[in-house]
């Protein structure tokens, strides 16, 4: 059991965790705010230039989405040439949201 708590501990010092799940996580405490005032949908283009500085470019941000898609009910959508987030996937789609949080976040 020594052993093993030093293992860990070792990783933990000398082992960071990679830059796609660092940015993951900055991303998902940026959208928090957001997911708790029910913010559903968000475009993808906003994310690249509101969002934490770490996924301004769209190689970062890409990564820390499909990372975060792993875990949680989000998914990337189309919505005709825009590339729309949606926080809530697990939900029916919901078309008035849709367009008001579009309008609101552009």
């Amino acid at each position: 059991e020594l052993l093993s708590y030093f293992s860990r501990d070792f990783m933990r010092v000398f082992c960071p965790p990679p830059k796609y799940v660092l940015n993951a996580f900055a991303l998902c405490e940026w959208l928090n705010p957001f997911i708790a005032s029910g913010i559903r949908y968000m475009r993808k283009n906003y994310i690249l230039q509101c969002g934490p500085y770490c996924i301004r470019k769209k190689a970062e941000l890409q990564a820390a989405l499909d990372y975060l898609k792993q875990s949680n009910k989000m998914e990337e959508i189309m919505i005709g040439k825009t590339r729309v987030i949606d926080l809530f996937f697990g939900l029916e789609p919901d078309n008035a949201q849709l367009a008001e949080n579009l309008a609101r976040f552009s």
